[in-house]
This record gives C-alpha cells, structure tokens and sequence, in this order.
C-alpha cells in the first residue's frame, strides 16, 4: 500500500509539471505572433488630440506591446503562459467531471447486480464473504476501459484495486482512500504554484515599462525641445501598461481563485462518490474480520460440544440409578 500509493503521488506531481512545461514551450511562439500583431496595429496607428488621454478607448491602446523590448515581450511571454495554463486546468477539469460521471456509472451497474443477494449468517464460512463484492469484476471494468489512465477517477480506483486477488478489508481501504483524498488535495493546491510565480512578476515589469517609457517621453521636455501642454498625450500613455496590465493581473487572480474552487468541488465529488458507491459497501469491515468469525465458530462448536455432554449426563446418572443394587 505504501509503494502504491508513493507511486500515485509522484505520478501526479510529475503530469502537473510537464502541464507547466508544456504551457511554457507553447507560450513563446504564442507571444512571437502576438507581438508581431501588436507591431502592425502600431505602426498603422493614428494620431490621437491632445485631451485623448481624458476618453476610455486611451487607456485600451495596447502599442506599446508592439515595441522590440525585452520588457514588453517578457509580458506577453508571462501572459500566454498564465492563459494556456488556465485553459488548460478549465480542460482538465471538465474531462475529470465527465470521468466521475463514467465511474459512477460502472460502480451503480456492477454493484446492483450483487445487492439483491442474502446475508450470510455468522456460521457462515469467512471466504463466503468475498463473494458478496464484486471485486473481480470491478477491477476488470476499471482495467479494460481505453482512457482508466487518463481520468483521474480511474486512477483512483485502480490504486484501491492495486492487488485484486486479496481480500478487500474495508478498514485498509478506507485509511488508503484517505491518504489518496490527502495526497490529492496537497498536489492539486501546490500545481498552482507555478501560476503563483508567473503572476507576481507581471505588476513590476508594468511598472519598469512605464517608467522607462516615462523616461524617455519626459527627456524632450527637459531639454526644452517642446512645451509641457503639447506633451501630456505622451506623458500620459506611459502609465497605460501599469493599467493594462494591473486590471489583467486582477482578472487573473480571481479566474485562478475560481479554478481553484472547481477543483475543490471535484475532489470533494470523487471522495464522495468512491465512499458511497464503493467504501461503504464493503461487507468486510476489518482486516480481523475474517480470524474472529474463525473463532467464534470454534467457540460455538465448544459450546455445541458441551451441551451435549452435559445432556448426556443426566441421563447417565439416571440409568445408574435404575440398576439394582
């Protein structure tokens, strides 16, 4: 179980970040083309009056991402990065949910066909019991489905299935679901990470582009070349990436937080679903289960034992009696 489960983890942690990776490597072609959009749209962009600043469609000029800097494609780098990877959590959210659909299904099916059967009583004989779950069948179905390795609901159930041909105590899978609900919820709050580190960055590279452009728009002015009226257009379109990229930097952050509650509804809907449909219909309740049935059968056959002696007792007794002396 140890193993099994150390293997789960190490799965997981490992698919989120080659995800990371992956959306790291698409960004940068992604970035190149937007740029070089951004590029043609500002060199076909018009001259603005001079109380332009004052309208709102100012404030939506996005030419400055047009420039050759480092800076600017640094940002369209990180911004890439952070959509592609929400795209493709909302992706991976939406084939889980159709994954938790498909595994109730087959637990609801397999499991119906075994609940009309009777009781076994405590005479019974132990290994009777197993046959009261579908075990076999289960782990067959979980198995031979084409995408098990893919849906994380499937995996889930493939590591409570990691020795099909033992007995199935509900105490040892009950602490492994738990372990397994644990690892899930600790894996899927640090894969956000990732995005943690690629958000922050965006604010301050704003900030160093607005006030390198600051700068440089600002130097005509203290060289005398122009007056200050003429020149607030261009003072005021430096702090248009601190906007731009502030609001996108909050929009962000609440589509991430929003992401995030998702995927506690899906793990609190898979650990829901693998107790109710699974756990809680286990007909072994503990891993001993099974040696005290063995010996409360071998003490009722004590008892049995002892009560026909004592039965036979009496009526030896009485036939001594009845002998003539």
């Amino acid at each position: 179980m140890e193993y099994g489960l150390r293997h789960y983890e190490a799965v997981q942690r490992l698919f989120w970040f080659m995800l990371f990776l992956l959306c790291l490597f698409l960004a940068y072609p992604a970035a190149r083309s937007t740029q070089a959009d951004f590029a043609s749209a500002r060199a076909a962009a018009s001259a603005m009056p001079t109380d332009a600043y004052k309208s709102p469609d100012f404030w939506k000029q996005t030419q400055w991402l047009g420039s050759s800097s480092m800076v600017s494609f640094s940002i369209l780098y990180l911004l890439c990065t952070e959509v592609l990877f929400m795209g493709a959590r909302a992706l991976w959210l939406f084939v889980q949910f159709i994954g938790t659909f498909i595994v109730k299904h087959v637990l609801t099916t397999t499991l119906a066909e075994y609940s009309t059967k009777s009781r076994l009583s405590v005479a019974s004989s132990p290994s009777a019991l197993e046959k009261l779950f579908p075990s076999q069948d289960l782990f067959r179905k979980v198995s031979r489905f084409p995408f098990s390795l893919i849906l994380h609901p499937f995996q889930r159930l493939r590591l409570m299935f990691r020795n099909p041909q033992s007995t199935l105590p509900a105490e040892q899978l009950v602490e492994k679901e738990r372990r397994a609900s644990e690892a899930d919820w600790q894996i899927l709050a640090a894969s956000w990470g990732p995005f943690r580190w690629v958000l922050w960055p965006l604010p301050f590279l704003a900030l160093f582009q607005s006030s390198w452009m600051f700068h440089g728009r600002l130097q005509p002015l203290l060289n005398g070349h122009q007056d200050f009226q003429a020149y607030i257009l261009p003072l005021a379109g430096s702090f248009v990436p601190l906007a731009q990229i502030g609001f996108i930097t909050i929009l962000l952050s609440i589509g991430g937080a929003l992401l995030k509650r998702v995927d506690d509804l899906y793990l609190a809907t898979v650990d829901g679903l693998l107790y109710d449909q699974f756990l809680s219909r286990l007909p072994i309740q503990s891993g001993d289960t099974l040696i005290l049935l063995e010996a409360m059968q071998r003490h009722f056959h004590e008892l049995r034992m002892l009560l026909r002696r004592l039965e036979k007792s009496p009526e030896s007794e009485s036939d001594v009696e009845e002998t003539p002396a």
